[in-house]
């Protein structure tokens, strides 16, 4: 028979056990990574802890300003600016608290940048991320509008779905720069980049189903795709 002072130290050790596995937490490093030149809008993307943070770097001291926006269905909180190279703060900046899905709106110049989110997950939380990072992937893409010419031209675009993706290729055999911009009716710009060879693919997303106008500029021999899909 057990006595009142090994019950109560044995209840002591259950609960202790539960307590450290309950908080069994790490930082997932770059559960969602970009790279790019000029203004690009992420994909939304789920946050399945508390706790994230936005790692960033502008290439050559580059200018950039990351904004977070929050993507939820009903009352989305306001949008936040995280990171302005005019003000340089910490790469280890935590989201708002409750924040379940989010994308990035982020504003560089053409020396480029890299962003990823780093998520602070116990094991069920990683197991859900490893999940839809699977899904994601075996995903169908649903194409939207493709467009192929040579030269600089412009053309507006209504789609049926948000967000969609835009993806710019240079089509040609030699090197030749392929620059994009989408705006919005109001001029707001949404996509802003460049592509200067075949190996280089320009993509972004947008999150309207307003009418858009892109224009593409380049030499007039300087072929170009432009692609327009969603998941």
């Amino acid at each position: 028979m057990m006595t009142r002072p090994l019950q109560a130290f044995l209840a002591f050790l259950a609960l202790a056990s539960f307590t450290l596995s309950a908080d069994d937490f790490c930082w997932v490093n770059k559960t969602f990574r970009w790279n790019g030149v000029g203004t690009v809008c992420t994909e939304v993307f789920p946050l399945f802890g508390d706790d994230f943070r936005i790692n960033y770097a502008a290439a050559r001291n580059g200018a950039l300003k990351i904004t977070l926006v929050d993507a939820a269905d009903k009352k989305p909180k306001p949008s936040k600016v995280v990171v302005s190279s005019k003000q340089l703060q910490s790469a280890d900046r935590k989201g708002f608290s409750g924040l379940e899905k989010a994308y990035l709106v982020i504003e560089g110049d053409s020396r480029g940048w890299s962003v990823s989110v780093d998520q602070y997950l116990d094991s069920v939380q990683e197991w859900r991320l490893k999940t839809y990072q699977e899904e994601r992937g075996a995903a169908q893409v649903k194409k939207l509008g493709v467009w192929a010419e040579q030269g600089a031209q412009q053309f507006q675009f209504t789609p049926q779905e948000k967000p969609w993706r835009v993806t710019v290729h240079n089509e040609g055999e030699e090197e030749g720069t392929v620059r994009v911009t989408v705006r919005a009716v109001d001029q707001r710009l949404l996509f802003q980049s460049s592509v200067k060879t075949a190996s280089n693919v320009a993509t972004g997303w947008i999150h309207t189903t307003a009418p858009v106008t892109i224009t593409l500029e380049c030499g007039a021999d300087v072929p170009w795709l432009v692609e327009a899909d969603t998941f």
